[in-house]
C-alpha cells in the first residue's frame, strides 16, 4: 500500500478556534456543544498544493500529521472536492487516530483518498461531541510525482521560461509546493524547462494533479552521479526520500551529452546508470521506475562518441533496467535549439510531447489521440474545445488527447474562387505531415462549406469534393487511424422561399432552373459568386454534399456524423451576422451532435 510523504515541512499553518457565538451558530447543523473552548491545531501534513503519488489502486493513504495543544479523544479528517475539480471522490468525517486512546501533542494518521483533486482536506480534534480545534488545507491532490535528473536540457537552460496553464501542475522546492513556473527549483540555470508543459499534458490526460522535483545539474557526466558519496547522488537520493516510500512515480533521466565529450562507452554508460538505479532503490526502500531518454547530441563531440552513449541508453531499455524515454537527438538546429544546444519554444514543446508519449507507454495510461481537421469553423476551436472538455471527464482508462489542426479557408477539393485573396489551401499539402506528427488513433474531419466555393451546384465541382473525401479516407486509413467525417454546418441563409404548398418535384424543378440560370451568370462573370457574394441557394448545394457524405457512413470503417440536421431548426440562434461561421450556440450544437454518437462509434471500433 502506498505510503505518501512522511517528512515534516517547514511551512506550517496555525489556527486558533474560539468557541462562543461562532460555535453556537455552528452547533445547529453539527450537534456540537456551545461551550466556550480554545485549542490550537497545527498541521505539518498535508500542506497547500501538495501532491501524493497514487498507487496501482488509483488512490493514496495521505499523511495527516501535526500537533494539538490540548487533549482530545480523536482526530478526524474529511476531504471535499474544490470547485471545478474534474476527478476525485469526497469523503465523510473519518477517524485518523485510534478512538479511545486520546490525543495530546503530536498526532499522525492516514486518510484514504481516490486519485484526483484538488481536494480541500479538513482536520478536526474532537473531545466527546465538542470540536475543540479545526484546520482546513486547500489544494491537496492524489496524482503523479516525478523527480527529474540529468543535464542542462533537464534543468533551466531552455528559452523561454514556461508556466503551467493548469494550477494542478506544481513544483516542489524541498519546503513547499507552488504552481509550476520556470525556473524549476533545484535545477540549475534561470531559463525554461519542459516540465510545466509536460505537466499540463498529463493533467489533461489523467485529470490528476502532477508534481515535479528537479535534481538536475549542468555539465555532468554519468560518473558524477555514482553512489554513494558524490554530491549529485546524495542530492538525488534526498529528493526521492523527501516523498517517502512509494511516494514517487518515476525518475525522469535526460543525461548523456557530456559523456560524449569524455568518450564513455555504451557498456560503461549502461553499467553506471544501472548502479545508480539499484543503489537508489536500496536506499529508498522500494523500486523506483526510471524513464531514460536518448540524449547524446553535443556540438562539441563527434558522431562515433554520440553513437556510443545512445547505444548505452538503448541497452538500458533492452535489458529492462529502465523504461524507454523520449529520443531528443533529432531535435537539432535553429528550428529546435536557441543556441545550438538548448531547446527553444518549439524544442521544449516537442520535448514535453515526447516525454508524455513515453510515460503513457511506460505506465499504460492508455491515452489515445484525436486529430481534428477542417476549415475556419474547426480552426475557431469552439466545438473542439467543448468535445475536449467532455472527453476529459472520462476515467483515465479511456483518456483522450485532442489536437485541433483546423486551417482557415481550407478545402479537400483544391478549388478556389476567382477573387479569394490567394488560392485556398488544400488539406493534402499538409496531411501527411499532420498524420506523422500527431500519430492519431482517430481523425475527425469537417469539410464542405468552402468546397463548393459558394457557387451553384455543379457536377464537376461536386466530383472534386468527392475525390478529395475519398483521398482523405485512403490516407487516414493507410496511416492506421480511424476516421469520422462531419457534415458541414448549414449555410445560414436558405435563399428565397419557393411558393407555399409547392410539391417536392416542382420545388426540385425550380431549384434546378435557379441553379442553371446562376451557372450561366457565373460563366459570364467568374467573380460573380464567392465567399463574399454566395449563390442564393448555396445551402441547398451544401444539402446535396451532406446527403452524399452521409451515404458513406459504415462503409469500410468510415463513420459520418450529421451536424447539419440538428442545426437547421435553430439557425437564428446558432449564427449571428455571419452565415458561414456558427456562433457559440452553433458550436455547442455541433459538439452535442458529435458527442451523442461518439460513444457508439468508439465502442463499435473497439470490437
Amino acid at each position: 500500500m502506498l505510503r505518501p510523504l512522511s517528512i515534516r515541512f517547514m511551512k506550517t499553518t496555525r489556527i486558533s478556534l474560539w468557541f462562543g457565538l461562532s460555535v453556537a451558530l455552528l452547533a445547529a447543523g453539527t450537534g456540537i456543544g456551545a461551550e466556550e473552548a480554545k485549542a490550537t491545531l497545527t498541521l505539518t501534513s498535508p500542506v497547500s498544493s501538495q501532491v501524493f503519488q497514487r498507487s496501482k489502486a488509483d488512490q493514496a493513504d495521505i499523511l495527516i500529521e501535526g500537533t494539538l495543544s490540548d487533549k482530545a479523544d480523536v482526530i478526524e479528517a474529511k476531504a471535499d472536492l474544490v470547485a471545478g475539480a474534474k476527478r476525485g471522490t469526497p469523503t465523510k468525517w473519518v477517524a485518523v487516530t485510534r478512538p479511545g486512546q486520546g490525543v495530546e501533542g503530536k498526532f499522525s494518521g492516514r486518510l484514504k483518498l481516490q486519485a484526483g483533486g484538488w481536494y480541500q482536506v479538513t482536520v478536526r480534534a474532537m473531545a466527546g461531541t465538542r470540536m475543540i480545534a479545526q484546520q482546513a488545507v486547500d489544494k491537496v491532490g492524489v496524482g503523479e510525482v516525478f523527480v527529474t535528473a540529468g543535464q542542462s536540457n533537464s534543468a533551466n537552460y531552455g528559452n523561454p521560461r514556461q508556466e503551467a496553464q493548469d494550477d494542478r501542475v506544481v513544483y516542489f522546492d524541498g519546503k513547499g509546493f507552488a504552481r509550476a513556473q520556470d525556473p524549476i527549483p533545484g535545477g540549475c540555470g534561470g531559463g525554461g524547462s519542459p516540465w510545466a508543459l509536460l505537466g499540463d499534458r498529463i493533467v489533461a490526460s489523467q485529470q490528476v494533479p502532477v508534481c515535479f522535483r528537479s535534481a538536475s545539474l549542468n555539465w555532468t557526466e554519468v560518473a558524477a552521479w555514482l553512489p554513494p558519496d558524490t554530491v549529485l547522488y546524495r542530492n538525488l537520493s534526498s529528493c526521492v526520500k523527501a516523498f517517502g516510500k512509494d511516494g514517487v512515480r518515476a525518475v525522469l533521466w535526460h543525461q548523456g551529452e557530456s559523456d560524449t565529450l569524455v568518450k564513455t562507452s555504451a557498456e560503461t554508460y549502461c553499467d553506471r546508470v544501472k548502479t545508480i538505479v539499484e543503489t537508489l532503490n536500496k536506499n529508498a526502500g522500494n523500486e523506483i521506475p526510471w524513464v531514460v531518454a536518448q540524449a547524446s547530441f553535443h556540438p562539441g563531440s563527434q558522431a562515433p562518441e554520440q553513437e556510443q552513449v545512445a547505444k548505452g541508453q538503448q541497452l538500458l531499455w533492452a535489458k529492462k533496467i529502465c523504461y524507454q524515454g523520449p529520443v531528443t537527438d533529432d531535435l537539432l538546429g535553429t528550428e529546435y535549439r536557441h543556441d545550438g544546444v538548448h531547446f527553444n519554444q518549439k524544442g521544449l514543446a516537442k520535448h514535453a510531447e515526447r516525454w508524455f508519449d513515453a510515460l503513457s507507454n511506460a505506465f499504460q495510461w492508455n491515452t489515445k489521440t484525436i486529430l481534428f481537421l477542417g476549415d475556419s469553423i474547426t480552426a475557431a476551436g469552439g466545438y473542439v474545445r467543448i468535445i475536449d472538455a467532455e472527453l476529459a471527464k472520462q476515467p483515465p482508462t479511456n483518456s483522450w488527447k485532442v489536437i485541433n489542426r483546423g486551417k482557415s479557408s481550407e478545402t479537400v477539393s483544391d478549388l478556389s474562387e476567382e477573387y479569394h485573396p490567394g488560392r485556398r489551401p488544400c488539406l493534402f499539402a499538409r496531411l501527411d505531415k499532420e498524420l506523422a506528427d500527431a500519430k492519431p488513433d482517430w481523425v475527425v474531419a469537417c469539410y464542405g462549406i468552402n468546397d463548393g466555393i459558394y457557387r451553384p451546384f455543379n457536377e464537376k465541382r461536386f466530383a472534386a469534393y468527392q475525390a478529395g473525401i475519398e483521398t482523405l479516407i485512403k490516407k487516414v486509413q493507410t496511416s492506421g487511424a480511424r476516421l469520422v467525417l462531419l457534415t458541414a454546418p448549414p449555410y445560414a441563409r436558405p435563399g428565397p422561399e419557393f411558393p407555399a404548398g409547392i410539391s417536392a418535384p416542382d420545388a426540385a424543378k425550380l431549384f434546378a432552373k435557379a441553379n442553371a440560370d446562376a451557372e450561366v451568370e457565373a460563366e459570364k462573370d467568374p467573380r460573380k459568386f464567392g465567399y463574399m457574394s454566395p449563390y442564393a441557394y448555396y445551402d441547398k448545394v451544401m444539402a446535396q454534399y451532406a446527403k452524399w457524405l452521409l451515404s458513406l457512413d459504415g462503409r469500410n470503417d468510415v463513420h459520418v456524423v450529421d451536424l447539419r440536421t440538428p442545426m437547421l431548426p435553430r439557425l437564428k440562434e446558432a449564427y449571428d451576422g455571419d452565415p458561414i461561421h456558427p456562433n457559440q450556440v452553433g458550436h455547442e450544437l455541433m459538439a452535442k451532435a458529435f458527442l451523442q454518437q461518439w460513444p457508439t462509434i468508439n465502442t463499435n471500433a473497439a470490437r
